[in-house]
């Protein structure tokens, strides 16, 4: 929807749109079996695998956290990799609705005001 919207890709608009003007220049989509530079390694605490779903390696056990389930298909739920002090910024950035580089004062109170 958000590419139909604004006639780019999603990635590029968030980037440019929401992210860009809070200063966060370093998030990024993430990847389920390509680790991005200075991301976590994901572990199992019992060292599971199960089948990939990949095509690569489709079906072949594969630990749980890189084949398991596809990242790619989460990126607008959840799929943003990035630092803890680019977190700060992004929930910051609705602290003050009069500042708010994103939304202006009665979009956050109407943002506020649906979530109940």
């Amino acid at each position: 929807m958000i590419e139909k919207l604004t006639g780019i890709p999603y990635e590029t608009h968030v980037r440019k749109d929401l992210l860009a003007p809070l200063g966060i220049h370093d998030t990024q989509l993430g990847q389920t079996q390509l680790q991005a530079k200075d991301e976590v390694r994901y572990y199992d605490e019992k060292g599971k695998t199960g089948p990939s779903v990949f095509p690569a390696d489709l079906k072949r056990p594969v630990p749980t956290p890189y084949g398991v389930w596809s990242l790619e298909s989460l990126d607008a739920v959840g799929g943003w990799i990035s630092s803890a002090p680019n977190l700060v910024r992004f929930a910051s950035a609705f602290d003050h609705p009069e500042m708010s580089k994103l939304l202006d004062a009665n979009m956050l109170e109407e943002l506020v005001a649906a979530r109940g």
